[in-house]
């Protein structure tokens, strides 16, 4: 049986976010919780992205669509996290879980004396800063006893040269997910996955 092949709904009844829903680790994720009773709000950066990525859930579960809401949404901006949020309580009234997948890759090595500063700046906006603006608006809504699940990397425990940006943002979100479980421990769970995104079989 597949991964993506239900044999129980466990997730019946219960909204989960999904941010970085438009492929790769996301969109599974957003498929294995539908398939399985979830009710998903699911969210990327890219409009086009969002839209093919939803229509792709819906071929895939059919009679889910009244259980799914998409929204562009770039974390980078707080603004646009707020409305994602907002909009997800005002359709769905709660949310139960929240799947924080979206993340900036640094695809080309550098040592730190010529990592290129705009190319730092945006691995951070994106990794760490875009993941505050989702816990800074989730914590504050998420139902009682619910769980927020940050995905991370190898790098977010580990070090290696040339990397300098990537890491960094990464033991970055770490600490993030470390301080939101401390604050977080009465309401719920808040936890990182430390797996590379290359081990999760994605469409």
């Amino acid at each position: 049986m597949g991964i993506l092949e239900p044999t129980l709904t466990p997730f019946k009844g219960k909204v989960i976010t999904v941010a970085g829903a438009s492929r790769g680790t996301g969109l599974a994720t957003v498929k294995y919780l539908v398939l399985r009773g979830a009710t998903v709000s699911m969210s990327s950066s890219s409009p086009k992205g969002i839209a093919k990525a939803h229509a792709e859930v819906l071929e895939e579960c059919p009679g889910s669509d009244d259980r799914i809401m998409t929204m562009a949404c770039d974390i980078t901006k707080y603004e646009d996290v707020q409305a994602w949020i907002a909009e997800t309580m005002k359709r769905f009234g709660r949310i139960d879980a929240c799947a924080n997948v979206s993340g900036k890759e640094q695809r080309k090595l550098f040592p730190l004396t010529q990592l290129p500063i705009e190319d730092y700046k945006e691995i951070m906006d994106v990794n760490v800063n875009g993941l505050f603006y989702l816990l800074r608006e989730q914590m504050k809504v998420i139902s009682e006893g619910g769980s927020i699940v940050n995905v991370g990397s190898v790098c977010s425990s580990f070090s290696s040269p040339y990397y300098g940006a990537y890491i960094a943002s990464k033991h970055g979100a770490a600490g993030l997910t470390k301080a939101a479980a401390f604050e977080g421990a009465a309401r719920g769970g808040y936890n990182q996955l430390g797996n590379d995104q290359h081990t999760v079989r994605a469409p």
